[in-house]
């Protein structure tokens, strides 16, 4: 009979594991689904905007230098960068865009949107070469290809043959950095920058 019991005792203890399993094993269930429902309904309230800010960049198509007939990027001398927003994005909003630029001197210029389109040292400015079916002023949309220009300010030169680097940034934390370097020979007005 003691063991015919102790058997029993020993079923009734394994049914209270189990049941205790499967219980916490709902609770997690139930956490994980109740979790990922709070999740969809969060990211169905958000805008497109805000859903899409992440993929706003723009793409870099060239990098030119403008009068280094002269062998070198002199400050004063204008560089043009020509971009487009990637397919999948929606816009690019030109006041949240900054520019910088690192010479091989580790000197940095940082530069800003113009909202006149004139540029400087510090301000970049846009010419619109296309502009899509949903063109808006002070963005760049799908569809447009637009140049930003901007003067050189560096105390020295760049020279033929040096290394560079460009960074594009919006405030919504979005940046994409370029290694770059002029060529070995610049002997023509416009020269493009060589990526890598």
């Amino acid at each position: 009979m003691g063991m015919v019991g102790g058997k029993g005792a020993e079923v009734t203890y394994l049914l209270f594991v189990l049941v205790a399993i499967l219980v916490t094993g709902l609770s997690a269930i139930t956490f994980i689904i109740l979790n990922l429902s709070f999740l969809n309904a969060f990211s169905s309230e958000l805008t497109e905007p805000e859903m899409t800010s992440f993929l706003n960049r723009l793409e870099v198509i060239n990098i030119e230098a403008v009068g280094v007939e002269d062998g070198k990027i002199d400050p004063g001398d204008t560089i043009i960068i020509l971009a487009r927003v990637v397919s999948e994005s929606s816009k690019v909003k030109l006041g949240d865009l900054s520019i910088q630029l690192r010479t091989k001197s580790g000197e940095v210029q940082w530069l800003q949107f113009s909202e006149n389109s004139s540029f400087d040292s510090y301000h970049f400015g846009i010419r619109y070469l296309t502009k899509g079916s949903a063109f808006c002023d002070g963005y760049v949309m799908p569809a447009d290809t637009v140049e930003l220009s901007f003067q050189y300010l560096g105390s020295a030169p760049i020279r033929e043959g040096e290394k560079l680097s460009l960074m594009l940034s919006t405030s919504r934390k979005y940046q994409e950095n370029f290694e770059l370097r002029t060529p070995d020979t610049m002997m023509a007005k416009n020269v493009g920058l060589l990526f890598g």
